[in-house]
């Protein structure tokens, strides 16, 4: 007697993205890859050193002042600061990105055959957007700034989007 592996059964079958059989020996590719590549920041992050008296967040260049008159105005410690601000309203825009993200994966993973490696991919990513927003915030705490949440216009968008989307890529 002969059994079929989970790839042999789902050979022709199709769904909205393609075939099945593609999509599991994709996911089983991008499995072994996460493994490989995988980060915790509260393993693999020093959370406990200071941060560098006088370091910049990012570079100058990057800060919306940049190279203005007020720019041209500002102490080295203002600017630095700023950078640092900067820098936490980035993170927090990263937060409300990834939570988009991980609300599209779940609702797209919520009827598909848990045992799948496409699903088991999908809640890999989960974790992995779950381990960023968490660095994210971390940050944000640590620096001592405050969290800069998007505008509401931008939340009724992002629940929008969440509602009309019918894949997450």
């Amino acid at each position: 007697m002969t059994s079929l592996t989970e790839v042999d059964a789902l050979e022709g079958l199709r769904d909205a993205l393609g075939l099945l059989k593609d999509r599991e020996q994709v996911a089983e590719r991008l499995l072994d890859s996460s493994r490989k590549h995988s980060f915790d920041p509260d393993e693999e992050l020093d959370w406990d050193a200071p941060f560098e008296e006088g370091k910049w967040f990012w570079p100058p260049e990057l800060v919306s002042l940049y190279d203005t008159p007020m720019w041209r105005r500002m102490s080295e410690e203002q600017r630095i600061l700023l950078s640092q601000h900067e820098a936490a309203a980035l993170a927090s825009l990263g937060i409300w990105f990834e939570i988009i993200l991980m609300q599209l994966l779940c609702r797209h993973i919520y009827d598909k055959a848990a045992t799948s490696a496409h699903v088991r991919y999908a809640l890999t990513e989960i974790e992995d957007e779950c381990r960023h927003s968490k660095m994210f915030a971390r940050l944000i705490s640590r620096g001592g700034t405050p969290w800069y949440p998007v505008s509401r216009g931008h939340q009724q968008l992002g629940r929008l989007f969440k509602t009309i989307s019918t894949t997450p890529g």
